[in-house]
């Protein structure tokens, strides 16, 4: 797997849990959600409902007994406001009840309620007929007993509500408490996975690119002589030693063979300055011979045939030069196309230290991402925290509207002590995902740190890559300079064993007619004059040879292989 690959799946990783840590977070909160809704607007409404049912049940009582006590026409349209709105707040609470006990008790109310209205027309009857005595026999009789069974089977309801919403309070408490659970096992987990991949990272990233890193420092220094790199993995940095190791053994391998060339061209050199000055000194010794005397032509001719098989040995010592300048020659030529491979090898290092490079920043401008995404976490638990605030006051509101409406408002009042709790548990649920974030975005700032460490040694690899290219492009250039100055000598080598074999050819001519004619040996004095400056120039070449081979060494003397 390349190293952008398993960047990229170490921070999908992270984002997965990261998902699901929310998902279930988000879960856990609508369920809450769903409880308290159904609390506050199903039961807490029919709870209320009962609550004004029992209130018009009672005023209806009141008023009737007003109605008998008084006869007032006021009692009996306060009587039937009340008896009206007991039936439009019994059809309403019918209209919510969807339980088999609340069914149940709202038949009862039903019957309750039509008993009522029965006994109520028996005591008008009994009323307007003047029998007062009768008609409070009723009141006392079948409108109380309807009133107590009405009241009875409401205090059921309230009864059975509370019971429902005590559950309901159950299951939030166990919805937040696995929502705690949840939260505590993927911190957990996101933090051990977290530094299992900064530890990976370190491991598979960062340590082989150090040791790369050294290598290369080492071979800036000029040293060769380190075993090759060893790395086990296949990616980008795998390939990266391998061509790293490629072409630290092929720039030994150059090294090695220059030096061999070099001292070969410094010992030709020292040879052909020797045999030079050697020439030289013989055809001195023939021009003084031929200028002292014209009678001792035996001794010049004898001395010419030495000079003959000097010249011989000459030719044949600046042929063998030739043949090592142009095998130097050839050398040079490989180890400049040796130096031109090593610095492409350089070239694809770099390029593919630059992929690491853009992978690392691609994960780099990923992790921000994530770091930017837990901040939006944060700020969304905030809200949720206001929103809490702000049920606590209305619960606290609805405790103070419970308070004013005394007797009347204490099981209102329950039920907002009930919700300012349930909002009191949301803020602590809200504060523990702020809690929750706060730490994420504690482990995403880890995670950029080490991608951004991760970077400046991917940066410090490129610089060094680039650094040896440079070294590369050098010794291509000094390479083929030296080529250019081998080709010079191997020209000059050619043309001074063209010049001996002419020598040559002229002194066995000398040593031929020398016998014939004294006046001859002008001619053989100008040649050997013409000689000794032929072998001053080869003897300026040979020494130019030897301080060029020197310099050479001294320079290739600065690597250690």
């Amino acid at each position: 797997m390349s190293v952008g690959k398993r960047l990229n799946a170490a921070l999908i990783i992270m984002i997965v849990l990261i998902m699901i840590t929310v998902i279930l977070n988000y879960i856990s909160l609508k369920n809450i959600q769903g409880n308290m809704n159904e609390a506050l607007d199903y039961r807490v409404e029919q709870i209320r409902s009962v609550d004004k049912i029992r209130f018009n049940v009672a005023m209806q009582g009141m008023y009737v007994r007003a109605l008998v006590f008084d006869g007032k026409e006021e009692s009996v349209e306060s009587f039937k406001q009340y008896n009206e709105l007991l039936d439009q707040e019994i059809e309403y609470l019918g209209k919510l009840v969807s339980s088999d006990t609340m069914k149940e008790l709202m038949e009862q109310i039903i019957k309750y309620r039509d008993d009522f209205n029965y006994g109520y027309l028996d005591m008008m009857d009994a009323f307007e007929r003047g029998d007062k005595i009768l008609a409070n026999g009723f009141i006392n009789t079948k409108l109380r007993a309807a009133n107590d069974g009405m009241f009875d089977a409401t205090a059921q309801m309230v009864e059975h509500q509370e019971k429902e919403l005590d559950a309901i309070k159950t299951k939030a408490d166990d919805a937040i408490g696995f929502s705690v659970l949840v939260a505590g096992i993927a911190l957990a987990i996101s933090v051990l996975i977290g530094i299992l991949v900064m530890m990976y990272i370190r491991k598979t990233i960062i340590s082989p690119l150090n040791g790369i890193v050294n290598e290369a420092n080492l071979i800036a220094a000029g040293d060769l002589s380190q075993q090759d790199i060893h790395v086990k993995t296949k990616d980008e940095i795998g390939q990266l030693g391998n061509a790293f190791n490629s072409m630290k053994n092929n720039l030994s391998n150059l090294i090695k063979n220059i030096q061999v060339n070099s001292e070969q061209v410094n010992a030709a050199a020292q040879e052909l300055s020797a045999s030079t000055e050697e020439i030289t000194a013989t055809t001195e010794d023939v021009t003084m011979r031929v200028n002292d005397t014209t009678e001792r032509a035996q001794i010049s001719a004898h001395a010419s045939n030495e000079s003959a098989r000097a010249m011989e040995e000459t030719a044949a010592g600046v042929q063998r030069i030739a043949e090592s300048t142009q095998k130097l020659l050839g050398n040079s030529v490989d180890a400049t196309q040796t130096a031109k491979n090593g610095g492409q090898i350089i070239y694809d290092a770099q390029q593919q230290m630059s992929i690491i490079s853009s992978s690392t920043n691609s994960v780099n401008a990923l992790v921000q991402k994530l770091a930017q995404q837990t901040e939006e976490i944060n700020n969304i638990s905030q809200l949720i925290t206001s929103i809490t605030d702000q049920t606590n006051l209305l619960a606290l509101n609805a405790a103070i509207e419970a308070a004013r409406a005394g007797e009347h408002g204490k099981g209102f009042a329950v039920v907002a002590d009930e919700v300012r709790k349930l909002a009191e548990q949301s803020k602590s649920s809200a504060s523990s995902i702020v809690n929750l974030t706060i730490e994420i975005k504690a482990d995403t700032e880890n995670v950029e740190r080490a991608v951004s460490e991760s970077l400046v040694s991917v940066e410090d690899g490129v610089k060094i890559i680039s650094n040896a290219g440079d070294s590369f492009t050098t010794i291509v250039d000094a390479v083929t300079q030296m080529s250019m100055q081998i080709q010079e000598i191997s020209a000059t080598s050619e043309e001074l064993s063209a010049s001996a074999e002419q020598v040559t050819a002229s002194v066995n001519e000398i040593a031929q007619s020398s016998t014939e004619s004294s006046g001859n040996l002008e001619m053989i004095a100008a040649a050997v004059e013409e000689q000794t400056a032929t072998m001053q120039q080869v003897n300026a070449v040979a020494v130019t040879l030897s301080d060029n081979a020197q310099t050479l060494q001294q320079e290739i003397l600065q690597f250690k292989v």
